[in-house]
């Protein structure tokens, strides 16, 4: 059977929700947005371990929920960065080695399905080097010149899955 960790990241100031409460700890129903992002993995029985990357000076904060509302497989909460790529970097560092795959999602993306993931995952274990859940966009899509043709195109979603080697 396959190790697999998950790398939450929840490390933005989500500056395009205008301030206030970032969304990653907003309530959705009876938790918060991260707590419900986190618990889709941690009642995943295929996944092992989750390394959340949260804003600095979070961290104890992100701790304290994640233990209130009894989500497990939490192994690590780490201080993000800057960027994405920052962020995802440093739980990355922190994913145990005998990893064989792992998953980055987004921790302000409450709603994946345990299908999509499973998809991810088999998809992941069948061989490819990596797996991207997408659809197709619904609206028209434009550049300043042209329609572009949205068979062609595809909205990448979360998680996005590797080989961790």
């Amino acid at each position: 059977m396959s190790v697999i960790s998950v790398v939450i990241a929840a490390a933005g100031a989500s500056r395009r929700m205008g301030g206030g409460i970032p969304k990653q700890y907003r309530m959705c129903g009876s938790e918060p947005v991260l707590v419900k992002s986190c618990r889709v993995f941690s009642e995943d029985p295929r996944v092992n371990s989750i390394v959340v990357a949260v804003p600095e000076g979070d961290e104890s904060y992100v701790l304290e929920l994640l233990e209130k509302y009894r989500v497990g497989k939490v192994l690590f909460v780490v201080s993000g960065g800057a960027e994405r790529r920052d962020s995802v970097a440093a739980a990355l560092s922190l994913c145990p080695e005998d990893s064989d795959f792992v998953l980055v999602h987004d921790g302000a993306r409450p709603f994946v399905s345990p299908d999509v993931t499973g998809r991810v995952i088999d998809v992941l274990e069948n061989g490819a080097e990596g797996a991207v859940p997408g659809v197709t966009p619904k609206n028209t899509i434009r550049t300043a010149a042209q329609t572009l043709d949205r068979s062609l195109l595809y909205e990448v979603q979360t998680p996005q899955g590797f080989r961790y080697s």
